[in-house]
């Protein structure tokens, strides 16, 4: 597998565009984001990373996208941010026939589901908008972006919890490399509601960073057809429920190595999210990957000053993984307090050179399913 990453965009709490959240990560490792909500309500306790509107942002007419939802104005956001991102490729060129789009999210339009319920139960059916009844199925966002790029060649969702944004990358891959599309814009996306918000805190009570609303995209391409200065050149996903989940990180990592035919010599940093003490497993399976292959293995979490990103976390990390090839420099990294991983594995919150290697994306969710990327130059 080898992959071509033709272009980036990313919508955080950090502002728009990929070039503010790598630049941010590799140069201001200890600065963290002050926590903000742009709701006010005061009986659900909210700490969170909003984004709010970014309509002024989105190259569309106010009409047309009037009727979107907050998350997939976030994906528009995002997708317009990349075309920005990569003068030197002609996006006109692409024909919509070749073109694909798979979305990972988890939470995308599940405030829009509940809020049209609410409605439905305390005002009737008739006090619903039709408008709003597209927005309740959970592949809205990904129908609706297809729409706007009229991409024709496929178009999946995927909720694999905290790993969907890597398999959607994946899943990407594989239909390039199958020929169901030459061109895919592999996105994830969340957004967050302040009961929604309320329920994360309320699931994860030793929670170190604040949930945070993003948007990812990577546009990909079959190698025929373009160079690119990084490329995906490995995707393994992997579900454990009779084995434990730091068990299941090291069968993905190696599954992931020897599809590539590398060994974790070859692997310059391994990048992934550490929000909270239950993370913990994912530095356990790390370390025992790195006590069977390799003792000295540098590993990077930015879930401190992005946020818990959940879904999102995966793109975001490939991102700024794709950047730390590009400059040579591994991120500095910023863990939330309370989670000690000092021992178990090489982590720095300093910005340090390196001259080769790929960079190992991995995430793990809490029902058992692993998966990773591997990005080389």
């Amino acid at each position: 597998m080898k992959v071509p990453i033709i272009s980036m965009g990313a919508v955080t709490h950090l502002g728009l565009g990929p070039d503010i959240l790598c630049n941010y990560n590799l140069n201001k490792p200890h600065q963290r984001p002050k926590s903000r909500s742009n709701n006010s309500s005061e009986d659900i306790n909210i700490d969170a990373y909003t984004i709010g509107s970014v309509d002024e942002f989105l190259s569309y007419e106010r009409r047309e996208i009037r009727f979107l939802t907050k998350g997939t104005k976030y994906l528009l956001a995002a997708v317009d941010s990349a075309k920005e991102n990569c003068s030197d490729f002609d996006f006109g060129k692409i024909n919509p026939d070749d073109l694909g789009i798979v979305v990972g999210s988890n939470y995308g339009g599940l405030d829009t589901i509940a809020n049209f319920d609410w409605t439905i139960v305390t005002e009737g059916p008739e006090a619903v908008s039709v408008m709003a009844i597209p927005n309740t199925l959970t592949n809205a966002p990904a129908v609706q972006m297809a729409i706007k790029l009229q991409a024709k060649a496929f178009n999946s969702t995927i909720a694999t919890g905290r790993t969907c944004a890597l398999d959607a990358i994946g899943y990407a891959c594989k239909f390039i490399n199958s020929g169901r599309a030459r061109y895919v814009y592999a996105s994830a996306m969340e957004e967050m509601s302040p009961h929604l918000i309320n329920a994360m805190q309320s699931i994860e009570a030793n929670r170190g960073s604040p949930v945070s609303e993003a948007a990812g995209t990577l546009l990909l391409g079959h190698s025929d057809l373009v160079q690119a200065e990084s490329y995906i050149i490995g995707w393994r996903n992997t579900c454990s429920t009779d084995s434990s989940l730091s068990d299941c990180m090291t069968d993905v990592i190696n599954q992931v190595l020897n599809d590539a035919g590398l060994t974790m010599s070859d692997v310059a940093f391994v990048i992934g999210s550490i929000n909270s003490s239950r993370d913990e497993a994912i530095i356990d399976g790390l370390a025992a990957t790195a006590k069977n292959m390799r003792e000295n293995i540098k590993f990077v979490s930015v879930s401190g000053y992005l946020g818990n990103t959940y879904g999102v976390s995966g793109i975001l990390n490939v991102i700024v993984a794709t950047f730390a090839l590009k400059k040579w420099k591994i991120p500095g990294s910023a863990i939330p307090h309370g989670i000690n991983i000092s021992e178990k594995i090489n982590i720095s919150s300093e910005v340090v050179t390196f001259e080769k290697g790929v960079v190992l994306a991995v995430e793990a969710d809490h029902s058992g399913i692993c998966s990773a990327i591997l990005i080389s130059r």
